[in-house]
């Protein structure tokens, strides 16, 4: 008697209406107060996003989008925050602060970080099971019982990438966040103060310039930390050199300038000496290389920045600058905008 076998036509239908559930499953799930919420939620560099339609009706917000600045303003009681497409820096009630993933459009929908946004409006934010967890003041349920329902823990979500090897006098770990030019967190929630070097506050001229560049070589990568002996500040922070590569030897000056971020905020003119005692050696033991402006132009590639999503361009020190995978560079004002590029409204290039 002969076999009859499902039809490959059947098989090939089958299989396909099942790749939107499994695509699915792969993007967070959203909790607010115990009850789950239906909510295209997506993660950037291990942050939670969701579309800024969503964002507003799940915290209570107002929320206006100023298409020639590409700013969307949200407004929650006495708290206005203030955050613009592709900027690492926002405004929280008129203070400069600094994002660990910015806003950004995906797919032609704006985006906005859930937990500094939430955070920043009253609300508790956790994660467990891939989901992120929310709780207002006057949820019904804790923090810790909305984990148990998710059958999660108080984890963040695990690293992209594989830990690098540990060598003999370092220790490595991926950066999950920049604080600002000479503070990085790394994961675990331990914050990292860089030896030797003082860059300017939140606020004051230059701090934005000395984030970014923190921020475009170490954010989301593993880094080396090695110590000189004093190793916390009167803030409990752990002071250490930060190490972009690994060195093979700690005490060769060339290496020094080439992998050490301490040193290469020193020489690239985002900060200055600091030494404390027991800072021995490192970055003092380097000297800055002179730079014109036009050398500095030359090094980041142009004397220009433009925006691939926005089609806005920029000077190179304005404080609103792209994340680095969205950046174009042009040569000259004439070049952007012929390529259709327009002025940003800030740094009016």
């Amino acid at each position: 008697m002969r076999k009859r076998g499902i039809p490959f036509a059947l098989v090939f239908v089958m299989l396909l209406s099942f790749i939107p559930f499994a695509a699915q499953a792969l993007n967070p799930r959203v909790m607010l107060d115990g009850e789950f919420v239906a909510v295209d939620a997506r993660v950037v560099d291990g942050r939670t996003l969701l579309p800024v339609r969503a964002m507003g009706e799940l915290v209570g917000a107002e929320i206006d989008w100023c298409g020639e600045a590409w700013q969307v303003t949200v407004e929650h009681g006495s708290n206005i925050i203030i955050l613009i497409i592709d900027s690492a820096a926002a405004e929280i009630n008129g203070e400069t602060v600094y994002m660990d993933v910015p806003a950004q459009i995906i797919n032609g929908s704006t985006f906005l970080p859930l937990r500094f946004v939430g955070e920043n409006l009253g609300l508790e934010v956790d994660w467990g099971n891939n989901t992120a967890v929310l709780m207002s003041e006057s949820s019904p349920v804790t923090i810790e019982e909305m984990l148990l329902l998710v059958g999660g823990g108080t984890a963040a979500p695990p690293p992209q990438t594989p830990a690098p090897t540990l060598t003999e006098g370092l220790t490595t770990a991926r950066v999950t966040r920049v604080i600002d030019g000479d503070t990085i967190e790394i994961y675990g929630g331990y914050r990292i103060r860089l030896i030797g070097i003082d860059t300017p506050e939140a606020g004051q001229p230059g701090a934005a310039e000395a984030t970014a560049f923190t921020r475009e070589r170490v954010y989301g990568r593993y880094v080396w930390l090695s110590s000189s002996g004093n190793d916390t500040d009167r803030f409990g922070r752990l002071r250490r050199y930060v190490w972009v590569e690994q060195p093979t030897d700690l005490q060769d000056q060339s290496q020094i300038q080439q992998k050490k971020l301490n040193a290469l905020l020193l020489s690239y003119g985002h900060a200055v000496v600091m030494i404390i005692g027991g800072d021995t050696t490192g970055v003092q033991q380097v000297p800055p290389p002179t730079q014109t402006h036009e050398t500095q132009e030359s090094q980041a590639g142009g004397r220009f920045i433009g925006n691939r999503n926005t089609q806005v361009f920029h000077r190179l020190g304005c404080g609103t600058l792209p994340a680095e995978r969205n950046r174009i560079y042009f040569d000259s004002r004439d070049d952007a905008i012929r390529a259709g590029h327009r002025p940003c409204g800030r740094c009016n290039p």
